[in-house]
């Protein structure tokens, strides 16, 4: 019963990686469960999901309006370069 347990039960830290998943690609149907079991108990993880979905739509919003304006160069967004040095100083302090 332990070991089901700890497949269903995720940390915080997995939780708000599934949240920033989420966002860019489908999680799995195991993933979907373990991310909504544990926003049932964790009302910080729950919060920290409903924050991380507004500021998601305010940019799709913003996105779409520079779009009706003809403003495209306006591209909201990170330089491939600067998604790198993200990533590297994120995997250092890992």
């Amino acid at each position: 019963m332990r070991w089901l347990m700890n497949i269903v039960m995720l940390s915080c830290k997995r939780s708000a990686e599934l949240v920033e998943k989420q966002l860019h690609f489908k999680l799995s149907s195991m993933e979907n469960v373990q991310l909504k079991m544990h926003h049932s108990m964790c009302q910080s993880c729950k919060r920290f999901k409903l924050e991380n979905d507004f500021i998601d739509h305010a940019i799709q919003k913003r996105n779409r309006t520079a779009t009706k304006h003809n403003e495209t160069e306006q591209k909201i967004g990170l330089s491939d370069s600067a998604k790198s040095r993200i990533i590297e100083s994120i995997s250092k302090k890992l």
